[in-house]
C-alpha cells in the first residue's frame, strides 16, 4: 500500500464521518397524512417522494406562487 492509497482511505473515513454527523443532526420529520392547509389526504407517493411534507401538491403550488 502506497501513500496515495493511505490518503484515499483517510479521505474516505473522513467523508463517511462527516456524512454520519450530518445525518444525525438533520432528522426528517414524519410526513403529515392530511394537508395542513386544506385538510385533504396527502397521497402516499408524495409522502415518500418528499419526506416531511405537510401540504398537498395543490396547496404547495399556491404557496410557491404566493397565493396562499
Amino acid at each position: 500500500m502506497d501513500a496515495v492509497d493511505v490518503a484515499q482511505i483517510e479521505q474516505d473515513r473522513s467523508l463517511e464521518l462527516a456524512i454520519n454527523q450530518h445525518r444525525s443532526q438533520h432528522t426528517v420529520k414524519d410526513s403529515a397524512d392530511n394537508c395542513i392547509e386544506c385538510g385533504q389526504q396527502i397521497p402516499s407517493e408524495r409522502q415518500i417522494a418528499k419526506p416531511g411534507v405537510d401540504t398537498c401538491v395543490f396547496c404547495q403550488t399556491l404557496i410557491e406562487k404566493g397565493r396562499l
